[in-house]
């Protein structure tokens, strides 16, 4: 039998989440538990109007450059609030330096909003029976 006592006080000293995986078990209902944990925590107040924005990209159906911009949606009545999905659009780097006003306006504006795409680490406030 394998000891995790020290993984899991490791993992509880420093705020972390500790989980026991056994052998042989199906690892991506482990992990789907995780990204829906790691998902309620980007749906606190800190990261309420967090949008992602990615470099461009070729696009699968047409092979035109693009980017995506997304963002988390939550049920913000109960509390923890609930991840419900993810929200999405995509646009083509032409229409963008149409709509910014040329080449290098659009260099810089996607850059800052790259620049923007990042979460702020959540505060997990959960009791035990939540979590």
């Amino acid at each position: 039998m394998t000891d995790y006592s020290t993984v899991k006080s490791i993992a509880c000293s420093t705020n972390g989440i500790w989980s026991k995986i056994p052998d042989n078990d199906d690892i991506a209902k482990y992990m789907s538990s995780y990204y829906k944990l790691f998902a309620m925590g980007l749906g606190d107040n800190a990261n309420k109007n967090f949008v992602a924005w990615v470099e461009p990209y070729p696009f699968a159906t047409s092979g035109d450059m693009g980017t995506t911009i997304s963002a988390p949606v939550y049920d913000r009545s109960v509390s923890p609030n609930m991840f419900i999905g993810v929200i999405a659009t995509g646009f083509t780097v032409e229409f963008m330096k149409e709509i910014v006003g040329g080449s290098d306006s659009y260099n810089e504006v996607l850059k800052a909003l790259v620049r923007r795409s990042t979460a702020i680490c959540p505060k997990y406030t959960l009791n035990e029976c939540e979590l």
